[in-house]
């Protein structure tokens, strides 16, 4: 997946030229709608002090934290639910009375290194 997306970036700026799809991807989750789940969005106005501990869960393939944390990310983050390339991690905080209080995705960094990488130097 991260290859082909690699290749259709290339091509798009004109740097390579693909051959011609051989067939149209019969891609199911391309097309399905997401169901978008409601959940409490109560400002949290008390000291972190009073929300902990918090818990930090990993959000695995096949269980309902994953359709939260797809909803969540949908409704909330500025870009949307997109797919993501390459490999990455997904999480979900809640409080002490098991409130939902973030998400958290860490993606591997392709494509905007050239600031990381003239810092690191």
């Amino acid at each position: 997946m991260a290859a082909r997306t690699l290749l259709l970036k290339f091509e798009q700026r004109g740097l390579i030229v693909l051959p011609p799809r051989q067939h149209t991807p019969s891609n199911a989750a391309r097309n399905r709608s997401l169901c978008l789940i409601d959940h409490d969005q109560t400002p949290i106005a008390v000291s972190l002090r009073t929300l902990l501990p918090l818990s930090i869960n990993k959000v695995e393939q096949g269980t309902d934290d994953l359709a939260i944390f797809k909803s969540l990310i949908a409704q909330h983050h500025y870009l949307g639910l997109r797919n993501t390339v390459g490999e990455n991690l997904k999480y979900l905080i809640r409080d002490r009375s098991d409130r939902l209080i973030g998400a958290l995705l860490f993606g591997s960094a392709a494509w905007q290194t050239q600031a990381r990488d003239a810092f690191i130097g």
